[in-house]
């Protein structure tokens, strides 16, 4: 064994700051996060086809909630975002 690798198993927080559009086609900068945990049975095999945690976040991860996001706020308008905020975060 050259090394031991820790994988933290406690819950994690990515967020992130991004420009979408809005479903009539005006831009809104959203803070968007999420928060996600390691399942330990699941933790060697993570280690193993991306690297670590943070190789996780950057090529799967980030992309996925990106993408989310920005497909979550264009279903709305922007006066539907500002009156009922909750409606577009779920």
């Amino acid at each position: 064994m050259d090394r031991v690798e820790e994988i933290e198993v406690r819950q994690r927080k990515n967020s992130e700051n991004l420009t979408a559009a809005t479903g009539n086609q005006l831009p809104v900068t959203a803070t968007v996060s999420i928060n996600w945990t390691v399942d330990r049975t699941s933790a060697m095999d993570l280690f193993i086809r991306y690297g670590g945690l943070d190789q996780f976040e950057s090529r799967i991860l980030d992309p996925k909630l990106r993408s989310s996001a920005k497909a979550a706020i264009s279903r709305f308008s922007a006066s539907e975002i500002i009156r009922n905020r909750q409606a577009a975060v779920n």
